[in-house]
């Protein structure tokens, strides 16, 4: 769903040090800018370039990357999807079709082996709730690296 933000960030240097290359975005995914004010004086499209997956946003002077300056920075823009990707899309019926599988058999087989007449054998191993890693989770491994590009990250 796309939504619009009003975000302001108020930078202030107190060492001379603290300088932000870019601003971050409280959304990512963006759509459009709709507007950049520094102190109450607007910015021109061609003063800033924007990373529209990671919602990163860095000011220009030609073409060379500056530091946002000291003040009150205003950006309006609009951020999320008009439809839901494809990737998401695949994701939740990757979930849903494992949760049908896992509902349907004993929750604490891992595999299942079977001999038929001695002819030919068959296994089935089965995804028993946990991600790579070895960490427990609702989603899969496969699943979950669908969801990776839209996944908020924090260190």
């Amino acid at each position: 769903m796309r939504e619009t933000i009003v975000q302001t960030e108020r930078i202030v240097r107190c060492d001379g040090n603290a300088k932000p290359a870019s601003l971050i975005l409280v959304r990512r995914f963006i759509g459009a800018i709709s507007s950049i004010t520094v102190d109450g004086t607007a910015l021109e499209a061609s003063d800033y370039e924007i990373d529209r997956g990671a919602g990163l946003l860095r000011r220009l002077c030609g073409s060379s990357f500056v530091d946002w300056p000291q003040g009150t920075t205003v950006v309006s823009y609009t951020a999320g999807f008009v439809e839901i990707p494809g990737a998401l899309k695949r994701a939740a019926v990757t979930v849903l079709r494992e949760q049908a599988s896992a509902d349907s058999r004993d929750p604490s087989l891992k595999s299942l082996r079977q001999k038929t007449d001695g002819l030919s054998e068959t296994e089935w191993g089965y995804w028993v709730n946990s991600a790579a890693g070895g960490t427990s989770s609702a989603i899969s491994g496969p699943a979950s690296a669908m969801l990776d590009p839209y996944r908020y990250w924090t260190v």
